[in-house]
This record gives structure tokens, sequence and C-alpha cells, in this order.
């Protein structure tokens, strides 16, 4: 485990910046149920439609900003895949040792006619 850890050290600021984005959005949706008791327990209890817009306005923008962090690490987190299999990692070196092996193999196992 510790041996894989040292191929992670390219990545670790791209690593750090996923886990921020997605400890946002797990802050974003937790959230949203304390602003929707503030507006049935302030809103609407008082009636106040001023309130009830303005907190709706607010779930709108906490929404769109989890949405906005999912989709940033999402994409973020596919980036180092492509790297890691392009040969300057343990995987890539494997694949690029593995891969002539692979070809012999496959066709000396090819069941006879």
């Amino acid at each position: 485990m510790f041996k894989l850890l040292r191929f992670l050290k390219p990545f670790v600021l791209l690593i750090a910046l996923v886990l921020i984005l997605v400890f946002f959005q797990s802050l974003s949706e937790l959230y949203l149920p304390t602003l929707m008791s503030n507006i049935v327990d302030t809103g609407i209890v008082r009636g106040d439609t001023r309130y009830i817009l303005r907190i709706g306005g607010l779930m709108l923008l906490v929404v769109a900003g989890g949405a906005a962090c999912s989709i940033l690490a999402s994409f973020l987190s596919a980036r180092p895949g492509p790297a890691w299999a392009s040969g300057g990692t343990c995987a890539g070196r494997c694949a690029a040792t593995c891969k002539d092996f692979r070809c012999a193999s496959s066709t000396a196992s090819a069941p006879p006619r």
C-alpha cells in the first residue's frame, strides 16, 4: 500500500482540491434541510412571504454551488487516470512491460483447430 502512495505524489494537489470540492458539496447538501426548516418555522408561521422568497433564493444558490462543486470534482478526479496510464507511473510502466507479453500469450493460448 505504501509503495503505491509514492506514485500519487504528482497528483497530491489535485487530490486535495477534489477532496475540498467534495467537502463543500457535502456541506451544501447538508445545509438545505436547515434552510427548509427555517422557511417552515419562520416564514410560514409568521406568513412572511419576503423571508420565504429570500431563503428560497439562498437555497437555489446553495444548490447551484453544490452542483458546481460536484461537476468540477468529477472533472478533476478524471484527470489523473490518463496520466497514470501513459507511462509515467507504476501502471504505465507495467502496461508497457506487459504489452508484448499479452500479445505473445494471447496467440499461444489459442485453442487448436
